[in-house]
């Protein structure tokens, strides 16, 4: 969960989903979340006191076709 004060606290999966319910959506990460930055895709690989560790998804719309 992002504080708000730079840093991630880690939280059970029971508050998780009430503290997404109620206040703080769009807060709350999990590892292997797909997430969305400037329209190019994200998994979090990692999530640290401080870090958030992400890894780029290919997006097929920009892959070549080979010609023959």
């Amino acid at each position: 969960m992002d504080t708000g004060l730079g840093n991630f606290a880690q939280i059970s999966e029971n508050m998780a989903k009430l503290l997404e319910e109620k206040t703080l959506k769009g807060h709350i990460f999990k590892v292997g979340e797909k997430k969305k930055v400037k329209e190019c895709s994200f998994r979090i690989n990692n999530i640290g006191r401080h870090t958030l560790t992400l890894r780029l998804l290919p997006d097929d719309k920009y892959q070549q076709i080979p010609k023959d």
